[in-house]
Formats: C-alpha cells, sequence, structure tokens
C-alpha cells in the first residue's frame, strides 16, 4: 500500500490501529479493537484522505459502519484489501478463531466488506469467492497484485534449471497443504528415490492440533532423506535461502484466492512448483501454466516432482509477470449517494410507564429536548397505582392536549402487552420504543430518521450510556460502560444480544408485520425475540454505533429480576420457527454446549479469584515470617554484642560469684 501511494507522489501515513478502549463495551475482543479504531478515527477525521483496512477480522467493521450510515467521513474513503477472512482459513483447515466469537468475527468482515468504498483483492478468484458465498461487495472492486521489489528484469530467454532440494514453501499448516506435500514425498520415496532432500520452510503453525514441528518431526521421522525444518526464518532470509542452486520451492496450496508467494518468487528468478487451485495461476500467462502447476494431489505432485527431479523444471522469465500485472483492470462503480430528508417523518415515541414518575418526568424533559421537527408522543401507563404516579399523569393531560401527543391507559400486562398497545395507537410512520427509565440525548430522534432514511433499514438500534443513579444523568457525573451492538447478526443472536436494546426505531409497517412484541409475562428479552424473528424474516437491522440514550441500571430492573434461563428460551423460539425439526435439535444442542460452557466458565472465575485470594494471604504470612526472621536477626545480633562487652562479662562474673556464695551458704546450714 505504501509503495503504491508513493508512487502516485502521495506520502503515506502509516498509523498503527490502537488497542481496545476501557469502558466502551464490545462483546469480543475484535469488536472493540474496531471500536476503538473508530473513535480514534472520529476524533482524526479530518487528517485522512484514505484509511486501508485488512477484511481479516474485521477490524473496519465500525469505521466502515458509521460512514454507510452518513454519521461521519464523509470525505475519507475506506479501502479494504481481501486477505483470507476467517471462514475461508477455517474451510482450509488453517489457523482460525475459535467458539462463537468466530460467529461476530465473520460478521464483521462481511460488514466492513460491504461498506467499504473499494475491494482490493490479489486475485479474481477471491472476489469470485466472496460472491459464491454471498457476501454483499461493494459496488468498485479491485484486482491488486502484492507489491513487488524493483529487481531488474535478466534476458527474456526461458531455461530449465535442475533441483536436488524440494522445499515446501509456505505457513507449516493444513491450509497450505503441507499434508498433500508429505504424502508425494512418501510416494517419491516408494518409486525408490533417494538423491535428492527436503526443507520445510515457513512460520510455524499447527497441523491436525499438533505443532508443526512436533508434527513434522514425527511424520518424517521413517524418512530416508536428508529433512529440515526451517520456521524461524525471516521472509528474506527464507527468499535467500529459496534462491540457492538446486532449490525447488513446491506451493501446493489449496486456495491461492487471497495471495499466494508466486508473484515474488517469478520476480526474484526462484524456481517453483505449485498447485492449480483457485487464484494460483492467475499470475501466469496460459502457455506455462502446463509446466508450472500441477492438480493438488499427492500423486499428481509426485509425478511431476519424478520429472523435476530427472528432467529440472522451466524457470520463469520475470517479464512474463510485469507484462502481465499491468494488463490487470479495475471493476469500478459509481460512488455511493447520500440520501437527505426533504420532508422529516412522523415519528411516534412509545413511551411505557409503570408507577415512577419521578423518572418518567426525566424521560419526558428529555422528550421535550429532542432537536427534530415532527414527533409525537404516545404515553403508556402500565396500571399505576401509587397516589404519586396518578397525580402526576393528570398533570400531563393538559400539556399533552397542546401538542396532540396522548396518554393511554390499560390494566398492567406487563412490558410486551403495553408497547404493543402504545403502537396500536401510533400516526406515526416511525415507531421509537422507549421505556420510563431511560433519558433520550436530543439528537436521539434526528439521528435515528438520518440513518433511516440513508439506509433503507427496517430497523435501528443504537449504542447507550449507562448510569447507575435516580439523578438525571449528567456528562461530569458518574457513567457507566458505552455498550456497542453490531447489528443484524443473526447467528451471534443465538447466544447473546448482538443486536440492541428496545429503545429501537422500527418502521411501523415492518412492526405491525412482524406481529409486535411478545406478550408472555414475568419474563424478559421480548426485544431481543422480536429483533431476532425480524433478521430471520430478512428485515433488515443495523446499529447506530454512537450512544444515543442513556440506558439506567437498577438493581429493581427486569433484566436482573426475571430468570436468566427463562429469557434465553424465549429468545430460541424464533429461530425454532425458521428451522426444520431435524435441525431444532441441533440449534438445542449448541445452546446447551454454550451454557456448559458459560457454566465452567464462571466456575473457573471463581476458582481463580479463590487462588488470586489464597496468594494474596500467602504473601502476607510470607511477608510476615520475613520480617519475624529480619527483626531476629537483629536480635541475634543485638546480644552477640551485648555478649562480647565489659559490661556483660562484669555481670557474668558477678553471677558466678552470687551462685558461689549461694552454695556456700547451702553447705553451712546444713553443717550446723
Amino acid at each position: 500500500m505504501g509503495s503504491t501511494a508513493l508512487q502516485q507522489g502521495v506520502p503515506p501515513r502509516v498509523v498503527l490501529a490502537p488497542q481496545g478502549i476501557t469502558g466502551r463495551r464490545a462483546r469480543s475482543r475484535w469488536g472493540r479493537s474496531s471500536y476503538a479504531l473508530f473513535l480514534w478515527l472520529l476524533d482524526r477525521e479530518e487528517l485522512f484522505d484514505a484509511v486501508h483496512f485488512a477484511e481479516r477480522l474485521g477490524l473496519g467493521f465500525f469505521p466502515a459502519l458509521a460512514k454507510h450510515q452518513g454519521l461521519a467521513f464523509e470525505k475519507v474513503r475506506f479501502f479494504v484489501h481481501a486477505r483470507g477472512p476467517s471462514s475461508w482459513r477455517y474451510s482450509g483447515g488453517g489457523k482460525t478463531i475459535g467458539g462463537i466469537e468466530a460467529l461476530e468475527v465473520e460478521f464483521f468482515e462481511r460488514g466492513s466488506v460491504e461498506w467499504a468504498d473499494k475491494l482490493l483483492c490479489p486475485t479474481e478468484a477471491g472476489i469470485a469467492w466472496m460472491e459464491e458465498r454471498g457476501w454483499t461487495l461493494p459496488e468498485s472492486c479491485c484486482v491488486l497484485p502484492d507489491p513487488l521489489p524493483e529487481i531488474k528484469s535478466p534476458s527474456s530467454a526461458l531455461w530449465t534449471v535442475s533441483a536436488t532440494e524440494l522445499v515446501f514453501f509456505g505457513g507449516l499448516e493444513s491450509m497450505y497443504g503441507i499434508e498433500l506435500f508429505c504424502r508425494a514425498i512418501d510416494l517419491l520415496l516408494d518409486r525408490g528415490l533417494q538423491r535428492f532432500s527436503v526443507a520445510f520452510l515457513g512460520p510455524s503453525g499447527t497441523i491436525r492440533d499438533q505443532p508443526s514441528r512436533e508434527y513434522l518431526t514425527q511424520r518424517t521421522a521413517s524418512w530416508s532423506v536428508s529433512c529440515r525444518i526451517l520456521a524461524g526464518l525471516g521472509r528474506e532470509e527464507a527468499l535467500g535461502y529459496l534462491a540457492q542452486p538446486g532449490r525447488l520451492a513446491v506451493v501446493p496450496y489449496r486456495s491461492g484466492a487471497f495471495g499466494s508467494p508466486l508473484p515474488e518468487l517469478s520476480v526474484r528468478g526462484i524456481p517453483f512448483l505449485a498447485s492449480d487451485a483457485p487464484g494460483m495461476g492467475e499470475c501466469l500467462p496460459s502457455e506455462l501454466k502446463e509446466a508450472l502447476f500441477v492438480s493438488p494431489e499427492p500423486k499428481a505432485f509426485a509425478e511431476r516432482l519424478t520429472q523435476v527431479l530427472r528432467e529440472g523444471i522451466p524457470l520463469l522469465r520475470r517479464r512474463h509477470f510485469f507484462s502481465w500485472a499491468e494488463s490487470r483492470s479495475a471493476r469500478e462503480g459509481s460512488q455511493r449517494n447520500s440520501d437527505w430528508i426533504s420532508s422529516p417523518p412522523l415519528v411516534s415515541v412509545c413511551l411505557t410507564h409503570y408507577d415512577r414518575p419521578r423518572l418518567l418526568a426525566q424521560a419526558l424533559a428529555s422528550l421535550r429536548q429532542q432537536d427534530y421537527p415532527n414527533f409525537e408522543v404516545v404515553l403508556l401507563d402500565d396500571g399505576s397505582s401509587s397516589a404519586e404516579a396518578l397525580d402526576y399523569l393528570r398533570g400531563l393531560d393538559s400539556e399533552f392536549e397542546e401538542r396532540g401527543w396522548q396518554i393511554v391507559r390499560q390494566s398492567n400486562r406487563y412490558l410486551g402487552a403495553a408497547r404493543n398497545a402504545a403502537a396500536r395507537v401510533a400516526h406515526g410512520e416511525y415507531l421509537l420504543f422507549m421505556d420510563d427509565d431511560n433519558v433520550a440525548d436530543p439528537g436521539e430522534i434526528s439521528t435515528f430518521v438520518r440513518v433511516a432514511m440513508r439506509t433503507r433499514a427496517d430497523i435501528l438500534t443504537c449504542a447507550l450510556r449507562s448510569w447507575h443513579t435516580e439523578d438525571p444523568p449528567r456528562s461530569d457525573g458518574e457513567v457507566g460502560a458505552w455498550i456497542v451492538f453490531s447489528g443484524g447478526d443473526a447467528a451471534t443472536g443465538v447466544f447473546f444480544n448482538c443486536f440492541g436494546d428496545a429503545n429501537a426505531l422500527f418502521r411501523k409497517e415492518v412492526f405491525e408485520r412482524l406481529g409486535g412484541f411478545t406478550e408472555d409475562r414475568g419474563v424478559g428479552a421480548e426485544d431481543w425475540e422480536l429483533f431476532a424473528r425480524a433478521v430471520l424474516a430478512g428485515y433488515r437491522l443495523e446499529s447506530v454505533p454512537l450512544p444515543l440514550y442513556w440506558y439506567r441500571v437498577r438493581d429493581s430492573g427486569m433484566r436482573l429480576t426475571t430468570d436468566p434461563r427463562d429469557n434465553h428460551l424465549r429468545i430460541l423460539r424464533p429461530y425454532e420457527e425458521a428451522l426444520p425439526e431435524v435441525l431444532r435439535k441441533l440449534l438445542w444442542a449448541a445452546v446447551e454446549q454454550f451454557e456448559l460452557g458459560k457454566r465452567l466458565e464462571e466456575r473457573w472465575r471463581l476458582g481463580q479469584e479463590v487462588l488470586l485470594s489464597r496468594e494474596k494471604s500467602l504473601h502476607s504470612l510470607e511477608e510476615s515470617l520475613h520480617l519475624a526472621r529480619t527483626e531476629a536477626q537483629l536480635l541475634r545480633a543485638s546480644l552477640s554484642k551485648m555478649e562480647s562487652s565489659r559490661a556483660w562479662r562484669a555481670i557474668e562474673w558477678l553471677r558466678s560469684c552470687e551462685r558461689k556464695l549461694r552454695r556456700f551458704w547451702k553447705r553451712e546450714r546444713f553443717d550446723r
């Protein structure tokens, strides 16, 4: 990336991505890193014209999401470089992220690609791989091979070189074809070929759940040829090793869709034999592919290696690669257009209340301060019975009538039913649900509507700020965590609420098609359940990465007073409905394993706390023992000093005299 910018006369600014920021909480560490980068770039937006990300691990997710939603980075172009998504690595047997985190990481990776201004991929096969698996790609995509060193091109003549050492070149893990290579060497030895040696050159990895060095040591123990493992060499050292006469780089990748070392090997004049997996042959003219590429099967590699050891192999003319690279073209699309609000749609704020007039007053005060011009409030009182609450509600009648707002009263039917009742009488094109213990930022409604109009999202949630007091939140007061949601990730949503909080904006027609909230009494997570149902039904749910309201955390809140297991069972209902009967058992098995893992993790955490406490006690005892020993040593030294003094010797002489006199007087008494 840097060399390309320099060629265009633009000095690149290379910036290391900051680590996760304390207090800004996304669920996974990858989400925290992406969100930290988003906040860092937000503070420095004017410094950059372009920002480059790798798609792997989804580091660009939150910055790209913010631009997609029109929140920031209007003048900054985001370029995403496809280097091999986690799911591609997993399918190839390579290193990847395990557990539930893998689901969220793939969602981040897909989002960072979809919302980028341009996708850059080293091969056309990589772009095809993404399209075949349902990735939404940006309108502008480009095949951009990896930058290569500037080496003077030699004569254009094609020549043949011999090989006496076969060097596996690539990461020492399954996805790079190391097991295929080993089986091919087995076949060579079975044929009686002995006059060659073998080397494994590349970074260490894991093969069949074993460290690569351990696996290869066991795997090659029976070979009758010399074998070495070179896992600690740097890039230049490795290429220098391959450049020595008689060495052949064997590159049996399962896939080269997201890059391979072949372009650099050809530029440096290093002979190689490679698999013809997707993406591997794009850097070569068609007339040389038959000589330098082979099917990724052990038998095919063994036959070609036998031929190479006997007859040699063609060395690619470096001129060929440059002529190919210059011929690559970009697939360009039109720039993304911005949508602006011409006539603000009516938003109905569905505010639910139950016997908390003091908190309701704070919620209403925050709505009176909204900067959006076209909204109504539907206040649904869910059976309040306290005199204070009833008096407060009566006091609102005149203001609500004057503003055209509504107060709806019903017997207590719990939260889902209360929200549905408010939605039924709402007049707005959009519904914004709000609880009486939350406080809206002044720009909450306007931000939600701008993002909804731009993205055409059906449902919008947002990040939140939490606080823990009954008083209104203050920017200079106590602030808890920022909680950030990733959005419409249906897979992760089985296990965690990655969608958002109930304080969300819905298109009213979408809310009605979904049937609203379910109305179970005494159970929480009705918002999580509705979000899951919406995403599984194909509706677009996004989460705004900026906090638009304050979320009050209370000991009597529903999240802390309802049964977590019952809540989780509730959110599984839309998944059961979406799955055929045979797959529902898999869903339950996955959830049971997840719950078991959580319990084991909790036990491990408690065990660690006990261990830490005992380690602290032991450390305290050791310190006390050390002090006691030090005091004893000082006391011994003092006593030793006293015993060597003249006064001490005089005292000892007097005591000796005293003992003698006592014995004398005892004898005198006995004689008498």
